[in-house]
């Protein structure tokens, strides 16, 4: 798997109550109009991350993140680094382009964002979004908490 490192950052926004580790995973293979991230769509772009590397980086963050998010299409290999990050007492979030989820996404996750980008929409932070956040609660249920994204500023 590849990643791309020039754009790991801590972000406090795309987990709503959470600090997250931002893990940009090369090969999203979607073609989004207006897409703010065209690197990631080639699976060759960024340098391959090894499970050390992982290992390496969360122990960097360890204290100073609660949640590790993968920003990515859907691969495979993801699912050994989430584990390993679960193993570890973090919270793991995926962000996904895709419109549909394979339910095996569920197993692995606390937070799936997913739905393509499209411009006219826009991203999380509007109403008219097609994007979705959903939270996994304590029950194993979930929950929509797109809304969280939503201020009003009167």
């Amino acid at each position: 798997m590849n990643i791309i490192t020039n754009q790991i950052f801590i972000g406090l926004v795309e987990i709503p109550d959470e600090i997250s580790l931002i893990i940009p995973v090369a090969g999203c293979g979607h073609s989004c109009i207006g897409c703010h991230s065209p690197e990631f769509k080639n699976k060759n772009n960024g340098i391959f991350f090894s499970m050390e590397d992982f290992k390496n980086l969360i122990l960097k963050f360890n204290k100073k993140v609660s949640c590790i998010c993968f920003f990515n299409g859907y691969i495979q290999d993801i699912f050994y680094y989430v584990e390993e990050a679960k193993l570890e007492g973090f919270k793991t979030a995926f962000y996904t382009g895709n419109d549909y989820l394979d339910p095996i996404l569920y197993k692995y996750f606390d937070y799936i964002k997913y739905g393509h980008y499209d411009s006219n929409l826009g991203g999380l932070r509007e109403k008219t979004t097609n994007q979705i956040l959903l939270k996994k609660e304590k029950d194993d249920s979930w929950i929509n908490i797109t809304n969280k994204f939503w201020r009003t500023y009167d």
